[in-house]
């Protein structure tokens, strides 16, 4: 038959493994969920990554076409300079020297309203 010292260490016994297996048990739903919120966040980052590398192509392909549109404006400019700058050399070269503007005559506004020139 067992002893009351044999139950007194039989309970002790008892008690020590639940206290281990209670914070095993608990370690491992704590593990568990916290690898979970770490793959949530994860999961969440990698979408949002994914959105803003969509919006970002787009917007650099919105780029490229403005950029474009201003080079080719940047280069009709170009080469109006150039070809103002041709013409007044050759003018220059010929001995016109006279401003090169050309003036409207003055409009009159006549009793009526009407503009005239």
């Amino acid at each position: 038959m067992i002893g009351q010292e044999n139950w007194d260490f039989i309970i002790a016994g008892g008690t020590v493994a639940s206290v281990v297996f209670a914070i095993v048990s608990a370690q491992w739903r704590l593990s568990n969920w916290l690898s979970n919120q770490f793959t949530l966040v994860k999961d969440l980052v990698y979408s949002n990554i994914k959105e803003v590398t969509k919006k970002l192509e787009y917007h650099e392909q919105h780029d490229d076409v403005r950029f474009s549109q201003i080079d080719k404006a940047l280069n009709e400019v170009r080469l109006n300079m150039a070809v103002h700058q041709a013409v007044n050399a050759v003018l220059d070269h010929n001995g016109y020297k006279e401003k090169r503007t050309v003036r409207r005559p003055a409009r009159e506004e006549t009793s009526s309203g009407i503009i005239s020139n």
